[in-house]
């Protein structure tokens, strides 16, 4: 998983006495503690997956002094100024929430990722300044050092984000408390619908993550695609039935921006279970189904787009 979603923090229902407390507290609530976190990790994690790819791009497998190589390390300079930043304003006394263990365990895995994010682009720059330099066509016996230690630390850094990321989201499902499925109001409504959705989403996911090409659970997956298509069905209608002109545009993101998204990553899971059953799938041709994780990073944004409207209306 590449990106993670934003807890919509205002379907969580609180007695008086909790909300009296909450207000006298000098913690943070814990949603709005991880969704901080998520307003800053997922560009991090956009930067470390450019990086990666420009190097790739660039940089042919097997280098020779005759290569003509154009790596200049363009994304350096955004992914070290936001790394900092994030480090600043996460890894601080003000980002205190009640639960210390969360805070502790989440605050240690941050330090983590971030130093290991750095180690990556360190070795990212000097990849850069090596081809940028042309000092590969005096010395090319440095590439594939190089090489190694950009692919080795990008997937350390990326185990380090995998554990930050399952941290934060066993956290948020801990944090949100209760929500009505059979609410009537609009706002409310629209965030349960979403909620519901992204954690059938994020299931397939994580699926999919796990999934062995050469020997696939297909029934499990399409359990799980069946029950998504479902709900997608139900929580689609619901909300339609609750339109209301006045919030027009929270509708036409969760309607045509969430659901039509949701609808792509749907029809890439159909294609990997139809594929599976028809035997045209193994680890030769995993790579041809990137896209349907392509498509699962796009449903967290559109995701996002309508939290960030949501938090409008609340």
């Amino acid at each position: 998983m590449k990106k993670i979603i934003l807890a919509v923090t205002a379907i969580v229902l609180m007695s008086g006495c909790q909300f009296e407390y909450n207000l006298l507290s000098s913690t943070m609530d814990p949603n709005d503690y991880l969704n901080t976190y998520i307003d800053y990790l997922n560009p991090l994690s956009d930067n470390i997956d450019s990086a990666f790819d420009d190097y790739l791009y660039y940089v042919p497998e097997s280098v020779t002094a005759e290569d003509e190589i154009a790596f200049y390390g363009s994304y350096y300079s955004t992914a070290i100024s936001d790394l900092e930043q994030a480090r600043a304003d996460l890894l601080t006394d003000s980002m205190d929430i009640e639960d210390d263990t969360t805070e502790g365990a989440i605050e240690y895995a941050a330090d983590v990722y971030f130093t290991d994010y750095q180690t990556f682009f360190d070795s990212y720059k000097e990849a850069a300044d090596y081809y940028s330099s042309g000092e590969y066509k005096n010395d090319i016996s440095v590439a594939t050092t190089l090489e190694e230690s950009i692919i080795n630390n990008y997937y350390i850094a990326i185990d380090d984000q995998a554990t930050l990321f399952d941290l934060i989201a066993s956290a948020q499902k801990a944090a949100r408390g209760d929500f009505n499925e059979d609410s009537t109001d609009p706002v409310e409504k629209i965030g349960v619908s979403i909620t519901l959705l992204s954690d059938l989403a994020e299931e397939a996911s994580d699926a999919l993550s796990y999934w062995d090409f050469a020997n696939p659970d297909v029934a499990g997956l399409e359990d799980i695609y069946s029950r998504l298509i479902a709900k997608h069905a139900e929580e689609a209608q619901e909300v339609s039935a609750l339109y209301s002109s006045d919030y027009d545009s929270l509708f036409n993101s969760f309607e045509t921006g969430y659901l039509g998204t949701l609808t792509n990553y749907e029809n890439g899971i159909k294609v990997i279970i139809d594929d599976s059953k028809a035997g045209l799938i193994s680890e030769d041709t995993s790579s041809n189904y990137d896209y349907v994780f392509g498509y699962y990073d796009e449903l967290i944004d559109s995701h996002n787009a309508v939290v960030d409207l949501l938090e409008m209306y609340y």
